[in-house]
């Protein structure tokens, strides 16, 4: 039941399970959504793929048996095995041999039917140069020539609050629970504290205090200038909200 995005840790964890791939090794992509812009960051996983030998994608989500393809990567929807208004569910007989991957559908207690798809094992060619795929279009940054990043860096997690500027620091907390303080004139980071769950909330800042929520049911106060815990209040349920 998450959102339609690719979290930022996934992805971390994507790039180390391919560094240690062969190149040559036939991979098959699991995935609850199909990599398509249902998800708003779905190029940052065929990306990647493209560039090992993924024979085959395949996902759910749409709770149908349907033959796919993410950027000509061959790919298959499975259906879900609640009946909805059949009379029976069904499932999946998903047979993987050394030249295919065949996909037979079966009505427990009725039948299994004949296979509705069928791919071929083989090494695929991702780098044809003349083929467009869609991405996000960013041409707005083209209108203001004039502004510029300073400085950007990338977090092991989601990023989903808005950072609180106070005196030289930005501060901020992800997904995986961590809070940074990082220097406003280069984004090296300054002192870091981590919760016991994701952080949703933008902190508040004054007097050197930094007050934020965590899912762990916590609200912290940390000091703003070395991120030392001042106190924290339990709650008994997620803190989402900003304070």
């Amino acid at each position: 039941m998450s959102d339609g995005h690719i979290p930022r840790n996934a992805v971390v964890w994507l790039d180390e399970v391919l560094k240690k791939t062969d190149k040559q090794q036939p991979i098959v992509f699991c995935n609850h959504y199909p990599l398509d812009n249902g998800l708003d960051n779905w190029y940052e996983a065929t990306n990647r793929l493209k560039q090992y030998n993924t024979i085959l994608a395949i996902c759910g989500h749409g709770h149908n048996n349907k033959a796919m393809n993410f950027e000509d990567i061959p790919a298959v929807m499975g259906r879900s095995n609640l009946r909805a208004k059949a009379t029976v569910g069904g499932y999946n007989l998903v047979d993987v041999r050394a030249d295919s991957v065949i996909y037979t559908e079966r009505r427990p207690g009725v039948e299994t039917l004949q296979p509705w798809t069928k791919l071929a094992v083989q090494k695929h060619n991702y780098t044809t140069p003349s083929k467009q795929f869609e991405r996000p279009d960013y041409k707005v940054n083209q209108q203001y020539a004039q502004v510029k990043a300073k400085w950007t860096i990338a977090s092991d997690a989601n990023v989903i609050s808005t950072p609180a500027v106070y005196k030289e620091g930005v501060i901020v907390g992800n997904q995986n629970g961590e809070v940074v303080s990082l220097s406003l004139k280069n984004g090296k980071r300054q002192w870091s504290f981590t919760t016991s769950g994701s952080i949703f909330s933008s902190p508040a800042v004054k007097d050197d205090k930094v007050v934020l929520g965590s899912g762990d049911g916590k609200v912290y106060c940390l000091d703003a200038r070395n991120g030392k815990l001042l106190w924290a209040y339990t709650t008994g349920a997620s803190v989402l909200g900003c304070p």
